[in-house]
């Protein structure tokens, strides 16, 4: 709201179009949108969306048992490339989550390493699915190429 006196002035010094443009982008549009709200809805469907391609990989693999910090991970590295993009990586270091006592033991470090793989091997489950690209972005003008006459 303090930029409107701004967006104002170069508006009063910019005439036609341009102006009506420049207000409907500036001012109108973002009304419109509520950022932080879609946020949270992206990343709850995100959420959910990787819940189910847990569960449809639970059922295929055959009886195999996968630890919940594996199970965690996938999960969370499936929506954040859905939410990021990027390039399918995990964080350099784990959730706060991890960074409890009872982690600092042999057996936390492997759970730590079970998030970590989870957390690659979501990521990668979405990049090589095509999830992102279908349903997390929004396509742009520039993805059209060379109009045709």
């Amino acid at each position: 709201m303090r930029q409107i006196p701004l967006i104002f002035g170069i508006c009063i010094l910019v005439s036609g179009c341009c102006c009506h443009d420049t207000a409907k982008t500036l001012l109108v549009e973002p009304f419109h949108f509520c950022a932080p709200l879609e946020c949270k809805r992206m990343a709850s469907r995100n959420r959910y969306l990787a819940k189910c391609v847990w569960h449809s990989i639970e059922k295929e693999s055959g009886g195999q048992t996968f630890s919940p910090h594996y199970s965690a991970g996938f999960q969370e590295g499936f929506a954040d490339y859905l939410n990021y993009g990027g390039a399918a990586a995990p964080p350099p270091i784990p959730p706060h989550r991890f960074w409890k006592t009872r982690y600092q033991t042999r057996v936390g470090h492997q759970a730590i390493e079970e998030w970590f793989t989870g957390f690659h091997d979501g990521a990668l489950a979405a990049a090589d699915g095509g999830y992102r690209e279908g349903r997390a972005t929004i396509p742009t003008s520039l993805c059209l190429g060379e109009p045709s006459h």
